[in-house]
């Protein structure tokens, strides 16, 4: 799963050093075993699901530590090659933070969700809302519409700029990690990375981000359009996301992973408390389940979608809210250290 942990020592002819990479490893082994025999969740996450987190976390460091060192990687002889940073990051824990993990894995969902729209859709992507809005007269608009388009477009011809869509107070920290660890790499204290770090940070512009020129379009979004935001076929899932953040208030990724979790019973309750009929609800579940639908989905969802209380969903899904927020909480200290 990691690339990292199959790794012997560069030296390893040398039988000690390759015995002491063996016995850290046993003590090490205790740790992952135990994680993975007592997991929280109800289900195991998958071997895709871990591959590409880890995946996303290395293009994400990447990216970073390209900006901070002024290498272009795009071009790079080495372009499969590990961060230099990524090691010592790995084994300093300074990965594991619960906020970084959950926007990896919402922007895995975010993938897999796109598939399976793309897979199913009778729409094309030029035909759904952000394309349609390009011409839209409202400058603010097109504006808006133009930059949730280049945020999707980016990402899909250079992956490595995925940092970009880190929320600023999680990039903070993790540009100046990186920071800090390749000081300890070189050995001495580098200004360049300093001052790149500080523009960097200077320079990153939120309201470009996917999820908030997403949510910024559904606030403008013409009374003509309105009707389309919940229907992902024609409003493309960013515009889809964000339209159910509006009406739910549970945040971006959030409802990315709640839609692509093993049941369909989040996605029903998020559709039910937004007014969704049990037909319009369906066919959208259709479009992100397809073939996965089980005859019991099937079942309880026609028995109990329309019994679904808003104002017991309301309180559920603050309870959502609340487990998630104190899940993914960076303490203050270590923003406050990330410097």
């Amino acid at each position: 799963m990691d690339r990292d942990l199959e790794k012997l020592p560069a030296n390893n002819d040398d039988l000690l050093i390759v015995a002491a990479h063996f016995a850290r490893d046993i003590s090490a082994q205790c740790r992952d075993v135990s994680t993975m025999i007592f997991p929280l969740g109800h289900r195991m996450p998958s071997e895709q699901m871990i591959f590409a987190a880890a995946a996303k976390l290395r293009l994400i460091v990447k990216g970073i530590e390209a900006a901070l060192t002024g290498r272009d990687d795009t071009v790079s002889d080495k372009r499969d090659s590990d961060p230099e940073s990524w090691n010592l990051l790995v084994q300093s824990g300074f990965l594991k933070e619960s906020a970084l993990i959950d926007f990896v894995l919402a922007r895995h969902a975010e993938g897999r969700l796109n598939v399976a729209l793309a897979s199913r859709a009778q729409i094309s992507v030029a035909e759904q809302l952000p394309a349609i809005l390009l011409s839209e007269g409202d400058a603010v608009i097109a504006d808006t519409a133009q930059a949730l388009l280049a945020s999707e477009s980016l990402l899909r011809y250079s992956p490595q700029l995925l940092y970009r869509e880190l929320p600023p107070e999680y990039l903070h920290l993790l540009v100046w990690r990186i920071v800090a660890v390749l000081q300890v790499i070189w050995g001495d204290r580098n200004a360049d990375h300093i001052a790149r770090a500080k523009s960097l940070l200077a320079a990153h512009d939120e309201s470009q981000s996917g999820r908030v020129a997403a949510r910024k379009l559904v606030h403008f979004l013409p009374t003509r359009f309105a009707g389309d935001a919940l229907d992902p076929e024609k409003a493309g899932l960013a515009v889809f996301v964000a339209a159910l953040s509006v009406e739910t208030t549970l945040e971006h990724d959030h409802i990315l992973r709640l839609i692509d979790g093993y049941s369909i019973a989040p996605l029903a309750a998020l559709l039910r408390y937004s007014r969704l009929d049990r037909q319009q609800a369906m066919a959208v579940i259709c479009l992100f389940k397809g073939f996965d639908l089980t005859p019991h989905d099937i079942t309880v969802f026609d028995e109990n979608y329309e019994r679904l209380d808003r104002d017991m969903v309301r309180a559920a899904m603050a309870d959502w809210a609340a487990e998630r927020l104190k899940f993914l909480t960076i303490p203050a200290d270590d923003l406050s250290n990330a410097r």
